[in-house]
């Protein structure tokens, strides 16, 4: 929370209270969600998960972990005296499983159609800590969603890889998508983040502690891990201009940032690490 200059805004924008409520709502297209956690209870206001490209309502129960943590670094409970404190933690979270086969895999279809759903239950930001292949069914779904220039778009952000290479993954590769590489606690950019000239943004990724499945607190790493500390960051800018556009949040974004690497935009750090504080 610090690096990303999280508590900085907060207090600036008068969240230094920790209200539980009044944030913009985030999807997250995971795993799904330990809903009772101690540190998410009350905190999912649409549930649903995605089998053949169809979304059902009222089951997102996570069986991995993954999503519970990427929870957690988003809108984790704050000053309730446990755990973490998620970054937008007085956001709706909006959580649909997309990743519901064995050890989290998930089909292309099924990634497509929680970013549909999500965007109609209005997410102005999706988290998807997940990549795979390019798909045009994906495109077309980000397209619509994200709706450059219109009040009603999501922001879409996505892990960049942790193929430690150049290798495009896919939502992150796709235009209207922010793809998020990863740092450790020295700034430097962690050996198993992709770089490749579609990463936007860094943020922390290393050893993350977070709400795990079934209670209690866990350290996990990757660009997975990075990615709901953007759309976290994203959710907390829209917070202070409700009637901005998906667009104009992202050059927000894409402008507050430690300038690490190459100047301008790099490979990989993108336009740099997300920094609240600026």
């Amino acid at each position: 929370m610090q690096r990303i200059g999280a508590p900085a805004f907060w207090d600036a924008h008068g969240l230094g209270s920790f209200p539980a409520a009044g944030g913009v709502p985030v999807g997250i297209v995971d795993t799904g969600i330990d809903a009772g956690h101690e540190d998410l209870a009350g905190k999912v206001s649409a549930c649903g998960a995605a089998a053949d490209g169809v979304v059902t309502d009222g089951d997102c129960a996570d069986s991995e972990g993954h999503g519970t943590h990427v929870a957690g670094t988003i809108g984790a409970l704050a000053d309730n005296h446990v755990g973490v404190a998620g970054v937008a933690f007085n956001s709706p979270l909006i959580v649909c499983r997309a990743l519901g086969g064995p050890d989290g895999s998930g089909t292309v279809a099924d990634v497509a159609a929680c970013i549909r759903w999500a965007h109609v239950r209005g997410a102005k930001v999706i988290s998807m800590s997940l990549g795979g292949p390019a798909s045009h069914t994906l495109a077309e779904a980000a397209k619509t969603a994200y709706a450059r220039g219109g009040r009603s778009g999501s922001l879409l952000v996505a892990a960049a890889g942790n193929d430690g290479d150049g290798t495009i993954e896919y939502p992150a590769g796709l235009d209207q998508v922010v793809s998020v590489a990863a740092i450790d606690g020295g700034d430097r950019v962690a050996p198993f983040s992709t770089s490749n000239q579609d990463v936007e943004l860094a943020a922390a990724g290393v050893d993350i502690l977070s709400a795990k499945l079934g209670g209690g607190y866990v350290r996990m790493s990757g660009t997975s891990m990075a990615t709901p500390h953007v759309a976290g960051a994203a959710a907390l800018l829209w917070g202070q201009v409700p009637s901005a556009t998906a667009a104009a949040i992202r050059r927000r974004l894409d402008a507050a940032v430690d300038d690490l690497g190459a100047p301008g935009r790099d490979p990989a750090y993108g336009y740099g690490v997300v920094d609240l504080a600026r």
